[in-house]
């Protein structure tokens, strides 16, 4: 457990690094199922909200990852991966439609997933 100057618990920016990376590696698995998916079954689509579900498992895994890492705070910890997990995904591909491309509830679902992922995780710390 990581405390700072006063005993309060601190955040540990290694573990919310580690659980967004694991974020990422979850999006670009799934992002590879479904084009392998596309391909075989020669659809030309898939359906939007299977992408956002496959999302937002991919920031709850990623919250539970960072949570089991830093072994303390697991909502917040979860919280702050799903948060990141957001902003740079966001950053690398949302930036061209602006804010207004956003959907608000989505986020917050997202974030509040993440969160529920980093409460789970907190049950896998040894």
């Amino acid at each position: 457990m990581q405390t700072d100057l006063n005993g309060k618990v601190a955040i540990s920016v290694k573990a919310i690094l580690k659980g967004t990376l694991l974020s990422f590696g979850a999006i670009l698995v799934f992002s590879l199922v479904i084009a392998a998916y596309l391909l075989i079954t020669n659809t030309p689509t898939f359906p939007e909200k299977w992408i956002f579900y496959l999302g937002l498992v991919s920031a709850a895994l990623g919250g539970g990852q960072g949570a089991r890492k830093a072994k303390v705070k697991g909502w917040l910890h979860g919280f702050l991966v799903g948060l990141l997990f957001l902003l740079v995904g966001y950053l690398l591909f949302g930036v061209e439609k602006g804010f207004s491309g956003l959907n608000w509830l989505k986020i917050l679902v997202t974030l509040v997933g993440s969160s529920i992922g980093g409460m789970f995780g907190m049950l896998f710390t040894s």
